[in-house]
Protein backbone atom coordinates (compact mmCIF):
# COMPACT_ATOMS: atom_id res chain seq x y z
CA UNK A 1 0.00 0.00 0.00
CA UNK A 2 1.71 3.08 -1.05
CA UNK A 3 1.62 6.36 1.38
CA UNK A 4 -1.20 8.47 0.31
CA UNK A 5 -3.71 5.33 0.73
CA UNK A 6 -2.40 4.33 4.18
CA UNK A 7 -3.00 8.04 4.92
CA UNK A 8 -6.31 8.44 3.70
CA UNK A 9 -7.24 4.74 5.24
CA UNK A 10 -6.34 5.73 8.60
CA UNK A 11 -8.49 9.45 7.99
CA UNK A 12 -11.03 7.64 7.53
CA UNK A 13 -11.01 4.93 10.24
CA UNK A 14 -9.99 7.78 12.71
CA UNK A 15 -13.54 9.34 11.41
CA UNK A 16 -15.31 6.26 11.62
CA UNK A 17 -14.17 5.54 15.45
CA UNK A 18 -15.07 8.79 16.44
CA UNK A 19 -18.39 9.21 15.04
CA UNK A 20 -17.93 11.18 12.01
CA UNK A 21 -18.19 10.45 8.42
CA UNK A 22 -15.17 10.35 6.04
CA UNK A 23 -15.66 13.75 4.83
CA UNK A 24 -16.02 15.75 8.16
CA UNK A 25 -12.81 16.80 9.39
CA UNK A 26 -11.37 15.62 12.73
CA UNK A 27 -8.24 16.13 15.09
CA UNK A 28 -6.20 13.98 13.07
CA UNK A 29 -6.50 16.13 9.80
CA UNK A 30 -4.61 19.13 12.05
CA UNK A 31 -1.82 17.37 13.21
CA UNK A 32 1.56 16.69 11.47
CA UNK A 33 1.50 13.49 9.40
CA UNK A 34 5.41 12.78 9.97
CA UNK A 35 3.80 10.06 13.07
CA UNK A 36 1.70 8.30 10.49
CA UNK A 37 4.51 8.73 7.82
CA UNK A 38 6.98 6.84 10.49
CA UNK A 39 4.33 4.13 11.66
CA UNK A 40 3.98 3.81 7.84
CA UNK A 41 7.67 2.51 7.51
CA UNK A 42 7.89 0.95 10.38
CA UNK A 43 4.74 -1.27 8.95
CA UNK A 44 2.44 -0.57 11.76
CA UNK A 45 -0.80 -1.74 11.03
CA UNK A 46 -2.82 1.19 9.43
CA UNK A 47 -5.99 -0.05 11.18
CA UNK A 48 -4.26 -0.79 14.35
CA UNK A 49 -2.74 2.96 14.35
CA UNK A 50 -6.06 4.63 13.95
CA UNK A 51 -7.51 2.93 16.75
CA UNK A 52 -4.86 3.91 19.10
CA UNK A 53 -4.51 7.68 17.94
CA UNK A 54 -8.53 7.39 18.50
CA UNK A 55 -7.95 6.06 22.28
CA UNK A 56 -5.45 8.44 23.12
CA UNK A 57 -7.42 11.08 22.23
CA UNK A 58 -10.65 9.82 23.92
CA UNK A 59 -12.53 9.76 20.72
CA UNK A 60 -13.28 6.77 20.24
CA UNK A 61 -17.08 6.39 20.06
CA UNK A 62 -17.03 2.45 19.64
CA UNK A 63 -18.26 0.48 22.51
CA UNK A 64 -18.54 -3.14 23.07
CA UNK A 65 -21.15 -4.06 26.40
CA UNK A 66 -21.59 -7.52 25.16
CA UNK A 67 -18.80 -10.03 24.78
CA UNK A 68 -20.25 -12.18 22.51
CA UNK A 69 -19.67 -9.17 19.89
CA UNK A 70 -16.04 -8.01 21.39
CA UNK A 71 -15.11 -11.94 20.89
CA UNK A 72 -16.43 -11.92 17.52
CA UNK A 73 -14.54 -8.44 16.23
CA UNK A 74 -11.17 -10.21 18.28
CA UNK A 75 -10.88 -12.97 16.42
CA UNK A 76 -11.82 -11.29 12.99
CA UNK A 77 -8.47 -8.82 13.62
CA UNK A 78 -6.50 -11.36 14.97
CA UNK A 79 -6.95 -13.23 11.53
CA UNK A 80 -6.79 -10.21 9.68
CA UNK A 81 -3.52 -9.46 11.24
CA UNK A 82 -2.03 -12.52 11.84
CA UNK A 83 -2.30 -13.38 7.82
CA UNK A 84 -0.06 -10.43 7.15
CA UNK A 85 2.37 -12.49 9.16
CA UNK A 86 1.64 -15.55 7.28
CA UNK A 87 0.66 -17.48 10.59
CA UNK A 88 -3.43 -17.38 10.45
CA UNK A 89 -3.98 -21.24 11.49
CA UNK A 90 -2.09 -20.99 14.42
CA UNK A 91 -3.46 -18.08 16.01
CA UNK A 92 -6.42 -19.11 17.17
CA UNK A 93 -5.40 -22.53 18.47
CA UNK A 94 -3.09 -20.66 21.06
CA UNK A 95 -5.55 -18.65 21.90
CA UNK A 96 -6.96 -18.34 25.76
CA UNK A 97 -10.10 -17.35 26.36
CA UNK A 98 -9.43 -15.96 29.49
CA UNK A 99 -6.89 -13.45 28.00
CA UNK A 100 -9.50 -12.15 25.83
CA UNK A 101 -12.25 -11.59 28.73
CA UNK A 102 -9.54 -9.82 30.46
CA UNK A 103 -9.20 -7.45 27.96
CA UNK A 104 -13.04 -7.01 27.48
CA UNK A 105 -13.39 -6.42 31.19
CA UNK A 106 -10.36 -3.98 31.32
CA UNK A 107 -11.85 -2.08 28.42
CA UNK A 108 -9.41 -2.50 25.59
CA UNK A 109 -10.67 -2.38 22.36
CA UNK A 110 -10.96 -5.23 20.32
CA UNK A 111 -8.29 -4.49 18.03
CA UNK A 112 -5.73 -3.08 20.23
CA UNK A 113 -5.95 -6.50 22.18
CA UNK A 114 -5.66 -8.79 19.08
CA UNK A 115 -2.65 -6.74 18.06
CA UNK A 116 -1.27 -7.27 21.30
CA UNK A 117 -1.88 -11.00 21.20
CA UNK A 118 -0.33 -11.50 17.60
CA UNK A 119 2.64 -9.68 18.84
CA UNK A 120 2.84 -12.02 21.51
CA UNK A 121 3.33 -14.92 19.53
Amino acid sequence: MEYERYYRTYLNEVARLSGKSNDEITIAHFLDDEGCRRAYRDGIDVLVLATVFCEIHSINREAYNEYSAYYDIFVREAERLSEKRGGANSVMKSMGENRVRQSFLNGLHPRLAADDFIRSL
